[in-house]
């Protein structure tokens, strides 16, 4: 135990001593010193870049995402059509046509009426040109409509066409790459769907 004297020395000394009001959480909070602004000004700054970085993986993480589930569509669509092409080539009732193209080239067509589909086949014609394209027209009573494009600058493609019953015949023009409602040049190639 200390001696007594020490006790009435320490109380006497406090007693003395000039007493500072405690530092309560206010005055902190209000007054921060240098160190802990720098503080908290590179904590916001680190937090801030790992949100960031955080928002640009998900961003990216979701576009690769999309160009996946857009490639896997691609290849599924393009499986369905070769089965599709290959099945109009296989049918019992397929039959051939064929005519040349002005200019050099052949189209040649293999019809189902079963399957109420056509292949239609362009080999060896001269590319139509920049931004141009080889449109196929089903024509009965003297009406041509629309069954697609080949590939824009293309003078060589296969493509399956729909809804050939009652088509008479199968045109070519050629349009612009995005096609167009009726045809706007004269036919390149006239094939007859009949006979």
């Amino acid at each position: 135990m200390p001696p007594p004297r020490l006790r009435d020395n320490v109380l006497a000394e406090i007693r003395r001593t000039r007493q500072l009001p405690p530092a309560g959480p206010d005055r902190a909070a209000r007054d921060p010193s240098p160190t802990v602004r720098g503080w908290r000004r590179r904590t916001a700054v680190a937090a801030a870049a790992v949100l960031l970085a955080a928002g640009a993986g998900t961003v990216s993480y979701v576009v690769q995402e999309q160009r996946v589930r857009d490639e896997r569509a691609t290849a599924e669509a393009l499986r369905e059509q070769t089965a599709r092409v290959e099945a109009v080539l296989a049918a019992s009732d397929a039959e051939l046509r064929s005519a040349p193209v002005i200019g050099g080239g052949q189209i040649t067509m293999v019809l189902s009426d079963s399957r109420n589909e056509g292949v239609v086949m362009l080999s060896g014609a001269r590319p139509p040109g920049p931004d141009k394209a080889y449109q196929l027209w089903a024509i009965a009573g003297g009406t041509p409509d629309s069954r697609g494009t080949m590939p824009a600058g293309e003078g060589g493609a296969t493509r399956l066409i729909p809804d050939i019953r009652g088509m008479e015949r199968l045109g070519v023009t050629i349009e612009p790459s995005s096609g167009s409602r009726v045809p706007t040049t004269d036919l390149v190639a006239d094939v007859p769907a009949t006979g």
